[in-house]
This record gives C-alpha cells, sequence and structure tokens, in this order.
C-alpha cells in the first residue's frame, strides 16, 4: 500500500525534474520477474525513482547501506522496499551483511519479483559507465543456479542518458539493451572467470545505450 501511494506521488513529482523521460521500449516497462534490473548511476536518488515507479510490477531496490544504520530510517526504507548493500568504504566489517542482502535477492527472484541494482556500485555525475562491481554478476548466477528460475531469469540492461545533472525540466532517454540469458555467460567456469565474462558483456550493452 505504502509503495504504490508512493509511485503515484513520485509520478507526478518527476514532472518538475524531468521535463521529458523517453523510453526505448516502452513493452520492458510491462515485465514480469524474475527479472535483474542492471542500471548505470549518473544521478544518486532519482535514477531509482525514475526506473521504479514507471514498472508495472513492483520493484526491489538496492541502495548504500550507510542510509540503513539508523533504525527509524531502516525501517522506512524496508517498506518501500529497499535493501542495503555495504561497500568497504563504508567499513570492513559492514561487507558480511550483504550476504543477507544478496539472499533476499535471491528469495524475491524466486518468487517472480523484479529487484534494481546500480552495477557500478557508486554514483556519479558523470555520462562515461564506471567500471562494474561483482555484485550484480553475484546476483545473476545465484539465480541461475536456482533449477526453478534458471530458464526463465533475465539481466535487464538499463542506460540512463541524462540532458543535465543540476538542472530542472531535465530532458533523460532510458535505453533497455538486450536481455542477458544464462546461455549467454559461463556458468562451469570458475567464479573469477563467471564474473569477469558477465561484466564485459554487461559492459558491452550498458554503453550500447549511452
Amino acid at each position: 500500500m505504502l509503495y504504490t501511494t508512493l509511485q503515484f506521488f513520485i509520478r507526478v513529482a518527476l514532472q518538475l525534474f524531468c521535463r521529458n523521460i523517453t523510453f526505448s521500449d516502452k513493452t520492458i516497462l510491462s515485465s514480469k520477474g524474475p527479472l535483474l534490473l542492471a542500471c548505470n548511476h549518473p544521478n544518486s536518488f532519482l535514477d531509482a525513482i525514475i526506473i521504479g515507479s514507471q514498472f508495472k510490477q513492483p520493484v526491489h531496490y538496492l541502495a548504500r547501506g550507510d542510509a540503513f544504520k539508523n533504525p527509524l530510517a531502516r525501517k522506512i526504507l524496508t517498506a518501500i522496499q529497499l535493501m542495503p548493500i555495504y561497500r568497504l568504504s563504508e567499513g570492513r566489517e559492514y561487507l558480511a551483511l550483504n550476504d543477507a542482502t544478496f539472499e533476499n535477492c535471491k528469495n524475491i527472484l524466486l518468487q517472480g519479483g523484479i529487484v534494481l541494482i546500480f552495477s557500478e556500485g557508486l554514483c556519479e555525475h558523470k555520462w562515461q559507465l564506471q567500471p562494474l562491481k561483482k555484485g550484480t554478476a553475484r546476483i545473476a548466477f545465484a539465480a541461475w543456479n536456482e533449477p526453478s528460475i534458471c530458464n526463465n531469469f533475465r539481466v535487464q540492461p538499463v542506460s540512463l542518458n541524462y540532458q543535465s545533472y543540476t538542472k530542472f525540466g531535465k530532458h533523460l532517454i532510458v535505453h533497455f539493451g538486450e536481455k542477458i540469458s544464462k546461455e549467454q555467460v559461463l556458468l562451469e567456469a570458475n567464479e573469477g572467470e563467471k564474473i569477469q565474462q558477465f561484466n564485459t558483456l554487461l559492459t558491452d550493452k550498458l554503453l550500447d545505450g549511452m
């Protein structure tokens, strides 16, 4: 209920921030899970708001872990389907908590849900794609290792292209790349090789849309 209510108000508010949002393929917005949205992250909270508010099926987000340290904030963020992902810069002692988040992501996908992750692992106001972290690959391979969803699960590359990062009434183009399926990845390779091959594939697809 809270998610649906917020989604409505967010769509209205977005008209102030973005005068025009163009999607390369609007049919993607009606996609069903299990689906992992793998997105670049050039414009802070606005990226998640734009993507999540436009999909018909509710989207679960991964967000920076330090936002969850306050108990009240954690309760609110969890209620609107955000999950914490911790980086080394936030403290090595928090990294082990990512295991629970990745397990939650897998369970959401097993239930036919949609998860959004920012694959660069950081937000920078740049038009160039930053090197991808391991998180997207880790979630993807966990899903492909589940017999009940491995044939239906896909990774959807999402490239965000802003006209400006600071001006109100900006234009934005959202490009959806070709989905990645298990047939395109090295399921039998060692972990390092799998992640490297997956990240190379995802990088190419994100760059195609930028």
